[in-house]
């Protein structure tokens, strides 16, 4: 046991004695790879692993968390050494202020780091403050203990004073990791004298990924009068007015937003873009020149200068008293004058009023009358309503009924039934299977009954295993598939697995998410089928993003068809959020033969991968990484798939197939081409796509 390991590393204080450390090995570090994994102690393997890690006393302090090498005594391997290994930690942390906000609501999440939230004082010095969920990933902001400030206790927060351009803090860097990326301290059963230690978190790498954003701190309306006085401080000799040519104002205001070297610096420092102060410009025009008139050069020459002396100042009090004094007799005359005719107009109202009181007796009598007959009325028109609406509902009923069953019937001619549902928008269908109805409940079972489900449709012996692998480990890590030709067959099958029905959701041009996402949800059973049809055919990812996070990331298993959009059309988001699968290829025929039918449970299905196994994978990856063909957070989604089934991206042509929808997404294609020869890769499948 004479090898060096890299730990990360918290110290507790000791049972018996408070003011002495325990050094606690909670996760290894491999710096080839840049990744923590954390150590399963209760895995029989671990049991002679050293749990508690020894290291000189003046090297800890409570509840520190670092990165320690460490290694076995020579003469005893029950005594351990450690020094500190310089690399970064993040550790994470959940804002209990946070909880209930919702990730698009930035004022909300600013106003709770400016206005304070709760910290253990025992985090690091390098924090990852959570402030969104969706799903497996979570958004947080990068930042050091250092740059808060205590409020009271254990309450800290942002400071949001800005006028100091250079050393406040403007923004935050946001990053997306996912929970696979967290190591949590819970399973390490850390006992100390007042019971369990308290859950820790911490990023599995020394080295974040690239940011998807910044956050500013504070809104950037507030920025508005610091962008004008910061211009006004460093042009002090040219921006003075006297009180005869404040009009000039607005047009300093003009001359100050087109400098644009005081934008760039300002807006480098600040981490804005010119575009908001283009939106901002009109409506605070008018406030900034009431904020500099309260400033005005014509102010500060008095109060520096004529006040100091008294002579000055007396004459300057009687001129403006007087001035006063006449300004105001002239005003109550006004006043007066009005006053005296409102008094003529109420006296002619009073009259008015005495003469209309009969009639006003007479005419509340008549509406009294006249509200009995509009009652009666009413009535009478709602029972001919309701009869109006039921004739028109079991109209309709017959219509939807007869216009669903055609178009099923049309489409699906050898003999797979269909039912629909009320919005002409949602088809639900039901295919037709043999009476087989067996459970599936093993992951490899449930693949190769899938195979021979997806061979029975007109698919290639040789192409099906591969499919049923990629449609497996989309569907059990709640990523939707992306369908280029065959949707309907393709769903067919995937359904059948399940005994379940296929909710196919047709979307045009005018659809929103609103109009769609309740009636999905009230079609929907366990384990159904998700069929989308113009998701994309506006170009926008607005439909996929509603349905991904409505639906594939609760459960449900969602199919995109692409209806004939190619790929580069499409952003790149689209293919991080998902999986692809190009159903033209491998056609031996088109002859539907019946389906086998099963029962089986998504949750029964899921995979067992280590992040070792996973790791390694991301090796194979690593010359894609570091050419920038994919990021980080891509390829820890297809090295996870690669594990799952064992494959080799050398071999295996699905795998590269979704690295080159990617590149060819964001027009990386001919960069791409020189790396895979570069790995050896080539395969004829995908000669299309590059």
């Amino acid at each position: 046991m004479d090898e060096k390991m890299i730990s990360l590393c918290i110290s507790y204080p000791s049972w018996g004695d408070p003011e002495r450390q325990m050094l606690f090995r909670i996760a290894d570090y491999y710096p080839e790879e840049d990744t923590m994994y954390s150590v399963p102690f209760d895995d029989p393997e671990y049991a002679d692993e050293a749990k508690r890690i020894g290291f000189h006393p003046r090297d800890a302090y409570p509840y520190m968390a670092e990165l320690r090498e460490w290694e076995y005594a020579v003469d005893d391997s029950n005594k351990t050494y450690s020094y500190r290994y310089s690399r970064n930690i993040y550790e994470i942390v959940f804002l209990p202020e946070l909880e209930t906000v919702e990730y698009t609501n930035a004022s909300a999440i600013r106003k709770v780091l400016t206005g304070g939230f709760t910290l253990d004082e025992s985090v690091s010095e390098n924090l990852l403050l959570v402030i969104g969920q969706t799903g497996t990933h979570y958004a947080v902001l990068q930042c050091r203990k250092k740059d808060l400030r205590r409020v009271s206790g254990n309450v800290y927060a942002f400071a949001s004073d800005i006028r100091d351009m250079i050393h406040a803090m403007h923004y935050l860097r946001e990053y997306d990791i996912l929970d696979s990326q967290i190591i949590s301290t819970d399973n390490q059963y850390i006992s100390l004298a007042n019971g369990k230690a308290p859950i820790r978190y911490f990023y599995n790498s020394t080295t974040l990924p690239d940011s998807i954003g910044i956050f500013h701190i504070v809104d950037f309306s507030k920025y508005i009068p610091l962008f004008i006085t910061n211009y006004i401080k460093k042009n002090k000799e040219t921006a003075q007015f006297s009180s005869s040519e404040i009009r000039k104002i607005t047009d300093l205001l003009e001359v100050i937003f087109a400098d644009q070297k005081h934008r760039e610096d300002f807006f480098s420092c600040t981490g804005f873009t010119s575009k908001k102060l283009e939106e901002l410009l009109p409506q605070y025009k008018a406030l900034l020149a009431e904020l500099l008139l309260n400033d005005s050069s014509v102010e500060t020459v008095i109060k520096n200068s004529l006040l100091e002396d008294e002579a000055v100042w007396s004459r300057c009090v009687d001129i403006v008293r007087t001035a006063w004094m006449k300004e105001q007799d002239a005003e109550r005359t006004r006043i007066q004058g009005e006053l005296q005719a409102l008094t003529r107009e109420k006296e002619e109202l009073d009259a008015a009023i005495l003469q209309n009181t009969k009639r006003k007796q007479e005419l509340e009598t008549d509406i009294a009358t006249f509200e009995e007959q509009l009652a009666t009325k009413k009535a009478e028109l709602e029972k001919i309503q309701a009869d109006i609406e039921a004739e028109l509902a079991a109209f309709a009923d017959n219509i939807v009924h007869s216009t669903a069953v055609c178009a099923v019937a049309q489409k699906f001619s050898s003999g797979r039934g269909a039912s629909t549902y009320s919005d002409a928008d949602i088809v639900i269908i039901t295919p037709v299977t043999t009476d087989k109805n067996d459970t599936l409940d093993d992951r490899d079972d449930f693949q190769e009954a899938l195979a021979d489900n997806l061979m029975s449709i007109g698919y290639d012996e040789n192409i099906v295993d591969a499919m049923a692998q990629l449609i497996t480990y989309s569907m059990t890590s709640y990523l939707p598939i992306l369908l280029s030709g065959n949707e309907d067959d393709v769903a067919q099958c995937v359904a059948a697995m399940f005994g379940s029905s296929i909710v196919t959701l047709n979307i045009s041009n005018n659809n929103k998410p609103t109009d769609y996402i309740d009636g999905v949800q009230s079609a929907l059973e366990n384990n159904s089928v998700i069929l989308v049809n113009g998701a994309f055919s506006g170009m926008s990812v607005e439909h996929f993003n509603a349905i991904r996070y409505h639906f594939a990331e609760k459960g449900y298993i969602v199919l995109f068809s692409l209806d004939g959009v190619e790929v580069e059309m499409l952003p790149k988001m689209v293919f991080e959020k998902s999986m692809f699968l190009d159903c033209h290829q491998n056609i031996t025929s088109y002859t539907f033969a019946a389906l086998n039918g099963y029962k089986a449970n998504l949750t029964d299905l899921s995979s067992t991968v280590s992040g070792v196994e996973v790791g390694v994978q991301l090796k194979e990856l690593e010359p894609l990484i570091a050419s920038g063909i994919i990021n980080r957070l891509v390829a820890i989604n297809y090295a996870k798939f690669m594990a799952e089934i064992d494959c080799n991206i050398k071999k295996d042509w699905l795998v590269a197939l979704q690295i080159c929808v990617y590149a060819k997404s964001t027009h990386k294609t001919e960069a791409l081409v020189e790396v895979f020869d570069e790995m050896g890769i080539e395969f004829e499948e995908l000669k299309y796509y590059l």
